[in-house]
């Protein structure tokens, strides 16, 4: 069975890295989907996430790594893909998730969404909290992937911070 894990990952957290390697385990095929959001202000560019996903996941059989910039659940149906898998934080996150739920079951009823509790001790690590720790100068080092932490040091000057 194939499942699909969505999100902007600006920057991959181990907070998703938690969410893919157990969905993997369950999963015969699990696709990660760079949403592009026009909501959002990235730090990084698509195909740089895609490039730090496909290395922080290297370690993993069967993960496919793609961007689109259109709705998650029309990628899955084009893939026939049977299962969106969400991770859940904090009770806010549920409302969320069961709000996308509702709209992702209109379109597409044969899609079943699973969501899967973050790990406590990654609960409240966000991309969007770790981009406010760079530009305030602080090590983000313990909360991503190596690949991310690599990419940044090396690149630090482009971010100004």
């Amino acid at each position: 069975m194939k499942a699909l894990f969505a999100g902007s990952f600006d920057p991959i957290h181990l907070g998703h890295m938690d969410i893919i390697e157990r969905a993997h385990q369950i999963f015969d095929e699990l696709h990660i989907l760079i949403a592009e959001s026009d909501q959002k202000k990235p730090l990084l560019p698509l195909s740089i996430r895609e490039q730090l996903i496909t290395e922080s996941v290297s370690h993993l059989k069967n993960i496919k790594v793609t961007i689109t910039r259109g709705l998650v659940v029309e990628y899955a149906q084009k893939e026939n893909i049977q299962c969106l898998i969400r991770g859940l934080r904090i009770i806010s996150d549920f409302e969320y998730e069961q709000s996308m739920d509702w709209h992702n079951h209109i379109l597409a009823p044969h899609i079943e969404t699973l969501c899967l509790m973050t790990r406590p001790n990654l609960r409240f690590v966000s991309s969007r909290g770790l981009k406010e720790l760079l530009a305030h100068g602080k090590n983000i080092d313990p909360w991503v992937p190596s690949p991310v932490s690599n990419y940044l040091k090396k690149n630090r000057p482009l971010f100004n911070f």
